[in-house]
């Protein structure tokens, strides 16, 4: 019988010490999302190449320095294609250039999605076209389809923005 109680009094003491414990441990905050501003095309292209991600902080459409770069895997299937941009950078404007390379062809852009932290906005079907307009002199943009083409072989797909819409849109994501 001893024998039983002190086993029961050893088990409660290591019990109510690991409670004790875990009681002690910092809680933490819940994941609040992503801190950085990210944004993710969904596309079809079926050629390797690289698309980048011009943005500006002061509210024109003047790019130049600010950019970021991926590749993408040709494909014939949909595919992600994700822009972190760099800590503390709150993007007033975006420019999406599509490839780099000769042998570029039609990309075919479903969506758009544009998140900080907690917040997101998921551009597409003809709301493509009321936040972006391509680049006449280098393609055409079919907003039904989100087809993208080259004028000829010497360019390459272009997006601007719409500046009085999506700059709104992109600071109601870091309010």
């Amino acid at each position: 019988m001893k024998k039983r109680v002190a086993i029961l009094l050893l088990t409660m003491v290591v019990f109510l010490s690991c409670k004790n414990d875990t009681a002690k441990e910092e809680i933490k905050p819940a994941d609040t999302g992503i801190e950085n501003f990210r944004v993710t095309l969904k596309i079809v292209s079926t050629k390797q190449d690289n698309i980048c991600l011009f943005y500006t902080q002061d509210g024109t459409i003047n790019f130049k320095d600010e950019v970021v770069w991926q590749s993408v895997k040709g494909n014939n299937n949909e595919q992600d294609v994700v822009f972190d941009l760099p800590k503390d950078v709150y993007p007033t404007q975006l420019r999406i250039d599509f490839g780099i390379k000769s042998e570029s062809e039609e990309v075919v852009l479903k969506s758009i999605k544009i998140e900080h932290k907690t917040n997101s906005k998921i551009i597409s079907g003809n709301e493509l076209g009321l936040v972006f307009r391509p680049d006449d002199s280098k393609c055409s943009f079919d907003v039904a389809t989100g087809l993208l083409k080259s004028n000829d072989a010497n360019s390459h797909p272009s997006l601007y923005p719409q500046e009085v819409i999506l700059k709104p849109i992109l600071e109601a994501l870091y309010k």
